[in-house]
């Protein structure tokens, strides 16, 4: 597959959304002193080539009562994988899931009420998995992002 080649004002417009996905065309064109219609061509042009695959809103979990925001990074078997990940797409604890080289190949963003249920959450759902050389590490504050 052929990576897009992406000029200054496709940059500048990600770079725009990556940091507030909730910018309309007009408050874009208006950063970048561009027409509207070219902003709009840029973006579905960014959609269809699969740059742009979507919007997410960041919550402070805090705020809903979500008190505890984790990283566990662990191993899997091969074997178990597949199944992990299709366990994982359908929890609402786990935020994110991120395959990465090193030591720990995986790390699961995970969040609850307190740091207890959290552990616990883990205790009784991932196990039977497998993991192992696990890692669980609580984040204290995210200064940016």
């Amino acid at each position: 597959m052929n990576t897009p080649k992406l000029d200054k004002l496709n940059l500048d417009i990600l770079e725009l959304l990556e940091n507030d996905c909730n910018l309309t065309y007009q408050e874009i064109a208006t950063r970048l002193n561009k027409n509207i219609w070219t902003i709009r061509e840029r973006i579905e042009n960014l959609k269809r080539k699969g740059i742009i695959q979507g919007c997410h809103a960041k919550i402070n979990y805090n705020m809903i009562n979500l008190k505890c925001k984790t990283y566990l990074f662990f191993n899997i078997p091969p074997n178990r994988i597949d199944e992990f990940i299709n366990f994982a797409k359908n929890e609402q604890m786990i935020k994110k899931l991120t395959i990465i080289s090193g030591e720990r190949r995986f790390i699961a963003e995970i969040v609850g009420e307190n740091c207890s249920k959290v552990r616990e959450y883990i205790k009784d759902n991932f196990v039977k998995y497998e993991i192992y050389d696990t890692l669980l590490e609580i984040v204290l504050e995210e200064p940016i992002g």
